[in-house]
């Protein structure tokens, strides 16, 4: 399945937490945020969690819609390296898993994945070099829809919260 290009809310499977650019500066971390219809300063910053996904065929640039920010790397990025808001844009390669809707986001040149690694609001969003991680899988015992670099893209009009 070929993804529209659209308005989106990247979104981990396993620990059910979203991708936010908290401000405009060059080479601010992308973290993770838990989105929450109750919390009324995350709806005042609600456009921050939102990322417009720009390309053809597999291959993306990913811009925050709050911040006017790309999703980028570096060249040659390494694992554990931090995700952040950057004013050129850099390709990703994003591509749909085994089960419908659930998409993993990669590098172009190193094919190094998006991470939201934990639960936690506020950690960084980091690069790994393995979609599944076993580890994250045990508890759970399905494999392929629990993974810690596996993500969701919710469009947002489904998620039913206003960009502001």
């Amino acid at each position: 399945m070929s993804l529209p290009n659209g308005t989106y809310l990247i979104q981990n499977v396993k620990q059910n937490n979203t991708a936010m650019l908290p401000d405009s500066n060059d080479g601010t971390p992308v973290v993770s945020a838990s989105p929450n219809k109750t919390d009324k300063m995350q709806q005042a910053r609600c456009s921050a969690l939102f990322w417009l996904l720009t390309g053809q065929g597999s291959y993306f640039t990913i811009q925050n819609v709050a911040q006017n920010n790309f999703a980028n790397t570096g060249t040659r990025a390494q694992p554990g390296v931090a995700l952040e808001g950057r004013r050129p844009p850099q390709q990703f390669e994003i591509a749909e898993s085994r089960v419908a809707s659930q998409f993993t986001i990669a590098t172009t040149d190193t094919r190094l994945f998006l991470q939201l690694p934990d639960n936690q609001t506020g950690s960084p969003v980091i690069l790994t070099d393995a979609a599944t991680d076993q580890r994250s899988c045990k508890d759970y015992g399905v494999v392929e829809m629990f993974v810690s670099a596996m993500l969701e893209l919710v469009p947002d009009d489904l998620y039913g919260l206003e960009i502001e």
